[in-house]
């Protein structure tokens, strides 16, 4: 909350929040390694939304979308490319091209509250 109302303080009038995060479903949040290194936090559509209109936002829109082949890259990055760019010292794309493919064609879906990513679109 803090940092959202950091947030409406310093934009403009008419100004527009752009937030994404990661959904608060059991599957995507236990299998992110993120959320175990970094403490890495999820939330739910719900809970974001009452957050951001209760700053003073006007909610433009919502929705999720992403899903398994999401997953699936942040696991491989996790894994496979970021160890990889440690060892060798130069970098490597995020994940093979096509498990990149799917990953675009999953964020092209928008899903009502079950994907792996929430976004919020709000106005001030």
């Amino acid at each position: 909350m803090k940092v959202l109302s950091e947030i409406y303080k310093v934009l403009k009038p008419n100004g527009i929040l752009i937030l994404t995060t990661p959904n608060d479903s059991p599957i995507y949040t236990y299998l992110d390694p993120a959320k175990y290194v970094l403490g890495h936090r999820h939330y739910k559509l719900k809970t974001l939304l009452k957050m951001v209109e209760n700053v003073g936002f006007k909610i433009e829109d919502a929705f999720t979308a992403g899903g398994f082949w999401e997953l699936m890259g942040i696991l491989w990055y996790s894994f496979i490319t970021y160890p990889i760019t440690k060892i060798l010292k130069e970098n490597l794309p995020y994940a093979p091209k096509m498990l990149l493919n799917k990953i675009d064609e999953e964020y092209n879906i928008r899903k009502k509250d079950d994907g792996y990513t929430i976004f919020i679109i709000a106005k001030k």
